[in-house]
């Protein structure tokens, strides 16, 4: 599993266990890498909105399940650590 939260952590992470990282391992693609996380892939810009804020809770209420699958993938995100280190 890999988070956002953790992009260079997880890209790592994935080299590490995929073997990539015996593969490929040039300038170009470190390069790459380092642009990827430095830049990002999703440009998008949205409003933010305060914790505890009317709107905040709706949304928190409509994306119920989407919040118990993040933190059911932050927990097994940091079980793997262990496995994948």
């Amino acid at each position: 599993v890999g988070l956002l939260d953790k992009f260079e952590e997880s890209l790592d992470r994935y080299e590490r266990y995929f073997g990539w990282n015996k593969r490929f391992v040039d300038a170009d693609h470190k390069a790459c890498q380092k642009s990827l996380v430095r830049n990002g892939d999703n440009k998008n810009k949205h409003k933010t909105y305060q914790e505890g804020d009317e709107i905040w809770e709706l949304l928190k209420k409509k994306n119920e399940y989407d919040i118990l699958l993040y933190e059911f993938a932050v927990q097994l995100y940091e079980e793997q650590t262990a496995l994948i280190p």
